[in-house]
């Protein structure tokens, strides 16, 4: 009996398993600096910090979308984003567009 679950279970557990693979495979997580907010589009410009290549990409930021502010953890609002932070993007492309899934501002590092 424990031979027949194990062969219907091991199947089922595979396909889970490429499902949540294939999920994260399809998010990029990119870290940068807030150059614009564009109220009216829902869309923000981050230029992109990487060791090879210097790039902007534009994220759409479509209702729901969780916006953490790493000192304390506190969720804000769209409209709280102003351009100059540091922030982490979790993005997914969805029609040739960049759409945020996830966007966490990176806290500010005191002066000394």
């Amino acid at each position: 009996m424990s031979k027949r679950i194990l062969a219907l279970a091991l199947p089922v557990l595979l396909c889970v398993t490429s499902l949540a693979l294939a999920a994260q495979a399809s998010s990029e997580q990119h870290r940068g600096e807030l150059m614009a907010v564009d109220k009216d589009a829902k869309t923000i410009t981050v230029k992109i910090m990487s060791n090879t290549e210097k790039e902007t990409h534009v994220y759409k930021v479509v209702d729901g979308v969780t916006i953490i502010r790493d000192a304390n953890m506190k969720v804000i609002t769209f409209a709280d984003l102003k351009a100059g932070v540091h922030l982490n993007v979790v993005s997914k492309k969805e029609k040739g567009d960049r759409i945020a899934k996830e966007i966490t501002l990176k806290a500010d590092k005191k002066k000394h």
